[in-house]
């Protein structure tokens, strides 16, 4: 890792340098998109260093300060497998947990993450953040056949939960307003 480790964070004896397509002279990167704008694009040098800290701390190799408000200092780890294209999330027991591609990550347990894959660093509330992995298309997973229902059934619920914490903000805010003015 190119900054201090988090010290309950031990590295794997498989951890090493990636293997092709990852490994090769394509760039590795993570892709910081709020409200679906690209933020921030750091780049993962996977020839120097096999992995790399996710959180909000100054000294993490992905800076999530001003980005993600709901994540951890020490959030997660990226970690290369030694001759692997893939490369795995390890959550750090994370205050409001990890998921990759919507689905939660149990703490302390390696996930492997594709080319194209997002991470969200809140899993309680509707996250700010997404990253995405940026590399060779190679190292993409074949995509599938989408089940229509299931993702529209998703969508909706992604709208409807936001919805939910817009108009509980916003009866706080009315709340707040008619004991300013009770007050006055």
């Amino acid at each position: 890792m190119a900054s201090a480790a988090r010290p309950d964070y031990k590295k794997p004896g498989w951890a090493g340098r990636p293997g092709p397509p990852l490994g090769g002279d394509a760039e590795v990167a993570i892709e910081l998109l709020v409200q679906g704008e690209v933020k921030r694009r750091v780049p993962l040098d996977v020839k120097a260093y096999d992995s790399f800290l996710i959180g909000r701390a100054k000294n993490a190799d992905v800076v999530l300060e001003g980005l993600e408000p709901q994540s951890s200092r020490f959030h997660c780890i990226l970690q290369c497998k030694e001759g692997s294209s893939e490369i795995y999330v390890y959550d750090l027991k994370s205050s409001h947990g990890t998921s990759l591609n919507g689905k939660t990550l149990d703490p302390h347990t390696f996930v492997p993450m594709k080319v194209g894959e997002q991470l969200r660093f809140c899993v309680d509330k509707p996250a700010t953040c997404i990253a995405v992995l940026c590399g060779p298309e190679e190292a993409m997973e074949e995509e599938g056949e989408i089940d229509l229902k299931e993702f529209r059934e998703k969508a909706a619920k992604e709208r409807a939960e936001q919805e939910r914490a817009m108009l509980s903000d916003l009866q706080r805010r009315k709340d707040a307003k008619k004991l300013r003015m009770a007050k006055e």
